[in-house]
């Protein structure tokens, strides 16, 4: 594994403190005091839902936490179906323990929507270098109690260097995680989620590396990325181009050509990858608080957005 100390790094810098989720830090030996330590120790329930007259409605349950009062409005966690069986946080994240014994490290632990999902993060190893780019790997470990959300592990790459350290390319690998009450199957288990991060965090560093120096001619890549949209024209009934497409892809570039981290590759591929991401995660989701932003980032609009740039960037090298 390559120290930070052995590989040049671009002069820019970065704010740890303004991460959505730094707030989230722990300082955790096992998952269980993760959770306690994150106020993530609570227990779930399923109750009846009924009408505003009392009547109990069929087929369907309410998920509630119950270390809540029940006039808090943050006691209901989702709507689920009469045989749907919750599975508490120390349970559903467990297996975490087993990743630490691979060289993992909790470093941050937390709710979404005051608990209707919740996560834990492992940091993999030690930072390394693409062409003097920081980056570490990362495990994003989450359950959830709304009934849309199954227990999952989804491996990430964090970049380091950048205004504040939000590029992660998440969405990369995804798994379903079993619930196991054996000892074996679960070291079996982590040893298999193991290597198949190892596998995509190997593919992911070689895809960025297969960006860095392909030639670009930005905006078109960008129209790719984000294509125009048309519009009726209300006074003249007749279709033009929206102009929000526009913006972002102007703001892209705008980001392209100015932003320290992108010094050196303001030309090629890597780089107006990359200004997508800095968008995603820094102009496209500041509007919104710090709850809704970590979720757009690993699971919403800004997730999907880095995916659909990094896929198109390599179909252009592709060709």
């Amino acid at each position: 594994m390559v120290s930070l100390n052995d590989i040049p790094i671009s002069a820019t810098s970065f704010d740890s403190a303004s991460r959505p989720w730094a707030r989230f830090e722990v300082d955790a030996d096992n998952a269980t005091e993760a959770l306690r330590k994150a106020g993530l120790d609570w227990e779930v329930k399923t109750e009846d839902v009924k009408s505003e007259y009392g009547v109990v409605i069929p087929n369907v349950k309410a998920t509630v936490r119950t270390d809540l009062p029940e006039e808090s409005p943050d006691r209901v966690l989702g709507i689920v179906g009469d045989r749907y069986q919750p599975i508490q946080n120390s349970d559903a994240l467990g297996f975490v323990d087993d990743l630490l014994a691979k060289g993992g490290r909790i470093t941050h632990a937390g709710p979404i929507d005051n608990g209707k999902r919740v996560w834990m993060r492992l940091q993999m190893g030690d930072e390394f270098g693409i062409n003097g780019d920081a980056y570490t790997r990362q495990l994003l470990a989450f359950t959830g109690h709304d009934g849309y959300c199954m227990r999952s592990l989804q491996a990430m790459m964090l970049r380091l260097i950048c205004l504040n350290g939000m590029m992660a390319i998440s969405n990369i690998a995804k798994w379903t995680v079993r619930h196991t009450r054996y000892a074996s199957e679960r070291v079996a288990e982590s040893n298999e989620l193991i290597m198949g991060a190892e596998q995509e965090w190997e593919q992911l560093t070689s895809k960025l590396r297969s960006l860095i120096g392909q030639p670009v001619y930005a905006r078109q890549y960008l129209e790719s990325v984000v294509p125009p949209t048309y519009i009726v024209d209300k006074a003249t009934g007749l279709r033009k181009i929206a102009s929000r497409g526009e913006n972002i892809r102007n703001r892209i570039l705008d980001r392209l050509e100015s932003s320290p981290a992108l010094e050196g590759h303001r030309g090629d591929l890597y780089g107006a990858y990359q200004a997508v991401a800095e968008y995603a995660d820094h102009d496209r989701v500041m509007a919104v608080n710090p709850d809704k932003r970590l979720k757009n980032l690993w699971f919403g609009g800004a997730n999907q957005l880095k995916t659909k740039a990094l896929n198109k960037a390599l179909d252009l090298v592709a060709v």
